[in-house]
């Protein structure tokens, strides 16, 4: 294998035989390899639970801290989904055929524990105005989000899509200052709803109004 790969979005990934990886990859490698062999039936996915939470941070952790935009968010979630085809090249050789249903359960809470990480790192603390600007109190103190579970759901459909914040307009959405206020949380009216409902449409499957979250 090269010493790095190339994911579906063009992002150049290191593989475990880049000097950067083989030193802590091997570390663990041997580590869990003699646990593995060493432990009792009922310990034994507790240990591979906790080799593929190791093995993974070798791989995005680093990726993960420098997340700070939505963009940065797509291409880590690209990264992600190489872990699939790297965890068996890396860790394969040392798990047993009846290990093999807990590692893909293992994988699988990883991928989607890091993937909940970054999209957390992205949400604001708070949108509208402070309590010290509606005069209720002199000590500034930012509201809750007005609709949280929308944001999230609708980070989702564009991850599904591939789309950045101003892909919609492409598709006759909304533009990309009310995507933006949409993922943190704002509201905004039904129609401007419906026209991102139908951009969604038009690439991935079909989206009606009605499928945004209420809160």
């Amino acid at each position: 294998m090269n010493s790095s790969d190339e994911n579906g979005n063009g992002d150049r990934i290191s593989s475990s035989n880049s000097p950067r990886f083989f030193g802590p990859l091997n570390a663990i490698i041997g580590d869990y390899g003699q646990r593995l062999i060493s432990a009792v039936p009922e310990n034994r996915d507790a240990v591979l639970m906790e080799l593929t939470a190791k093995w993974s941070e070798i791989y995005v952790q680093g990726a993960y801290e420098c997340v700070q935009t939505h963009e940065d968010c797509l291409r880590f979630h690209g990264r992600l989904e190489n872990l699939r085809v790297m965890f068996w090249h890396d860790l394969g050789p040392i798990l047993t055929e009846s290990d093999k249903a807990t590692a893909v359960r293992a994988l699988e809470a990883m991928i989607a524990l890091w993937r909940g990480k970054a999209w957390a790192k992205l949400a604001p603390a708070s949108v509208g105005p402070t309590e010290s600007e509606s005069g209720k109190t002199g000590i500034s103190r930012p509201r809750e989000l007005a609709f949280p579970r929308r944001a999230s759901w609708l980070k989702e459909r564009l991850l599904e899509r591939g789309f950045s914040t101003s892909d919609p307009s492409k598709y006759g959405g909304p533009d990309r200052k009310t995507i933006e206020k949409i993922l943190r949380g704002g509201s905004v009216r039904n129609d401007v709803l419906e026209k991102l409902a139908d951009a969604l449409s038009k690439k991935g499957g079909k989206v009606g109004v009605l499928d945004f979250p209420e809160s």
